[in-house]
């Protein structure tokens, strides 16, 4: 027996455990003994912030534009087991800076100029970015973020193409009962609208 000491339980935390052990050793020939004091003391290790989620999920109306006021997503969040204070960072993902973060809230916005939900893939109407958050000794976590991109009905065409304020014309008509008669065509407008003020084309 060489009196070598071991540990052998599931492992200790120094910042919510105790941060030592005493006991006695006793030394016996069978008929003398002599006792010591051991104390073992708890060593502090770094140990790397984790988030409060595996994944983020955030939602984003396409066609937002964010290029001029920033449209905030959601706030990421990690834990530094000593109290570290941290920095957050976009780490992966960001094509053509499309996000930003601000580095010591964890707030994630989108400041690109807007998504068209129809021209993402079928199988992928998201966005996706990595995120890390990086304590004082440079232990650097990472969490992956996804920006669902919500499909917003767009403004329907008319029959001739138009939009907006276009949408009011219906139909180019004759005010003769034939092209020869010395009649001609008016733009006419949707029903109580007022006339446009086009003169008529004679033909």
């Amino acid at each position: 027996m060489t009196g070598e000491l071991s540990y052998v339980g599931g492992g200790e935390d120094y910042e919510s455990g105790p941060r030592s052990y005493t006991f006695t050793v006793r030394a016996s020939d069978g008929e003398l003994s002599d006792e010591a004091e051991v104390t073992v003391l708890v060593d502090d290790v770094n140990e790397p912030p984790y988030f409060g989620s595996g994944s983020y999920t955030f939602d984003l109306d396409e066609n937002a534009d964010g290029s001029t006021n920033p449209v905030a997503l959601g706030r990421v969040s990690a834990t530094d087991p000593e109290g570290d204070a941290l920095t957050y960072a976009i780490t992966g993902g960001n094509d053509h800076a499309r996000f930003s973060i601000d580095g010591l809230t964890g707030e994630l916005s989108y400041v690109g100029g807007g998504e068209d939900y129809e021209a993402l893939p079928a199988d992928k109407k998201y966005l996706e970015v990595t995120v890390s958050a990086t304590d004082e000794h440079g232990e650097q976590p990472d969490v992956s973020v996804i920006v669902m991109v919500n499909d917003l009905a767009d403004q329907p065409l008319n029959a001739h193409g138009f939009n907006g304020f276009a949408d009011s014309v219906e139909v180019f008509s004759s005010t003769g009962p034939e092209p020869m008669g010395g009649g001609g065509y008016t733009i006419v407008t949707e029903p109580g609208a007022a006339p446009l003020g086009v003169p008529e084309i004679g033909v």
